[in-house]
């Protein structure tokens, strides 16, 4: 793991938490993901699969907006405590436009 304890944690959503849901049996392994728009936009590095903190809110029948805790790039375990998801970008994104529709992963449950 990794020695920053927001990439600790994050680590542990995206690759622990999985692997001892698939060890006990458990037949859903994943956290529930929701398409969210971005309510601001950022840049993202290039390259880097990103898992950034955040704030969604909304609901199925209106659809999602989330924001991101603090700056991209620069995870606080403060943001952690109040993150209620991850958003996931891909290694090939490198602009997050404001409306952009993007994969969250809700942790809160």
């Amino acid at each position: 793991m990794p020695g920053s304890p927001t990439a600790a944690l994050t680590g542990f959503e995206v690759f622990i938490r999985p692997a001892l849901r698939q060890m006990a049996g458990y037949q859903h392994l994943e956290r529930r993901t929701v398409r969210a728009k971005i309510a601001q936009g950022w840049e993202s590095p290039f390259g880097k699969e990103e898992y950034v903190q955040a704030r969604v809110t909304g609901t199925p029948g209106h659809g999602y907006t989330v924001e991101p805790i603090g700056k991209p790039g620069r995870p606080l375990l403060t943001g952690m405590a109040r993150a209620n998801c991850l958003i996931l970008l891909s290694a090939s994104t490198r602009l997050v436009a404001a409306g952009e529709s993007v994969d969250c992963i809700v942790i809160d449950q």
